[in-house]
């Protein structure tokens, strides 16, 4: 299989604490700010030449646990201190020749999405223990979205595309099939720890050297 782009990962945060230190400390800038209408969540994204960061957080507990959102287990990854969830959540977006990942899915339709349009979501991701799994509704990298929306990605802080994307999962949490498989074939690593964290290896633009930003949930 030809490797598979990571579009975005997502990272559960309180609801008033949205940004981690190392936004702060990387200069990072932020692309923009939504809410998802019926899912009871809204986020803060942060775009790279190939790859996004969103912080998400859960602003209304009624519609994050409602019919036709609850399976995704938002509240049991926001809960992730005391349930044991895995407060991430990863897209991918299929290789050369449309390929995609080769795993069971099933068609997620959020109440902010058109009608006709689905997000693919893996069926491992039902295991709150392990990362959301889903193809991402959008097929193109930020380099090659709209100048409003992408503005000046993370250029001036001189931060280009993201190398390699390590995933921590706490508990002695193993990686499922799904997870296994994204990790084959895409930048994606995948290791043990005491306390889950996302580690991106972010190239400088004017040498040739790497920024390391870890990202820790709240």
């Amino acid at each position: 299989m030809s490797d598979i782009a990571i579009d975005h990962v997502f990272v559960l945060r309180k609801h008033g604490d949205p940004l981690p230190p190392a936004v702060r400390e990387h200069r990072l800038t932020e692309q923009y700010r939504r809410e998802h209408p019926g899912q009871g969540t809204a986020n803060v994204c942060f775009a790279f030449d190939n790859f996004y960061l969103e912080l998400l957080w859960i602003h209304d507990v009624t519609e994050a646990a409602s019919t036709g959102i609850r399976r995704i287990g938002l509240l049991e990854r926001s809960r992730w201190m005391t349930d044991g969830g895995c407060p991430f959540g990863i897209a991918w977006r299929g290789g050369d020749e449309g390929r995609t990942l080769a795993v069971p899915c099933w068609d997620f339709r959020p109440p902010y999405l058109p009608p006709d349009r689905a997000i693919r979501v893996a069926v491992d991701s039902d295991d709150t223990r392990q990362p959301m799994l889903f193809e991402s509704p959008g097929q193109s990298s930020p380099l090659e979205w709209p100048s409003e929306r992408r503005g000046t990605l993370q250029h001036d802080s001189d931060l280009g595309s993201v190398t390699r994307i390590t995933l921590t999962l706490a508990n002695r949490t193993l990686p499922a099939a799904a997870l296994a498989q994204l990790a084959e074939n895409s930048i994606l690593t995948v290791i043990q720890g005491t306390r889950p964290a996302l580690e991106l290896a972010v190239t400088r633009r004017s040498n040739d050297s790497s920024e390391r930003i870890r990202i820790e949930p709240s």
